[in-house]
């Protein structure tokens, strides 16, 4: 098996980033771009499975586009779903919010956990 990229960050980790950065921002990414150390630092086949659990949870729907050889990828932007978030759901929408924004950060030479310790 080959060794992962990231060994700090679970799949259920990377899979709540993907959602938060395709639900923040209204905009298409490529999948090279999703798969970037500056995004979720994951292979393209493991953002592709993600993408299709994603999908299966049914969140919103996703667009897939291919364009060339570039796989492109968006969530649709319609009508917001009438949800009841409890404290929980919330504060999960936040920590999702704030996952999307400590992923933009770049910390160099060092991994997110030896650099947030206290």
């Amino acid at each position: 098996m080959a060794k992962k990229w990231d060994d700090d960050s679970t799949s259920s980790e990377k899979l709540l980033l993907l959602s938060a950065t395709l639900f923040f921002n209204n905009r298409t990414f490529s999948l090279r771009e999703l798969s970037s150390p500056s995004c979720l630092n994951a292979s393209k086949p493991t953002v592709s499975r993600l993408l299709e659990k994603l999908e299966r949870c049914g969140i919103g729907e996703l667009i897939l586009e291919e364009k060339g050889r570039e796989n492109y990828c968006r969530l649709a932007r319609g009508q917001a779903p009438d949800l009841a978030l409890d404290p929980s759901g919330v504060a999960m929408l936040a920590y999702a919010g704030i996952m999307c924004f400590i992923s933009r950060l770049k910390i160099s030479g060092r991994r997110r956990r030896e650099h947030w310790r206290v």
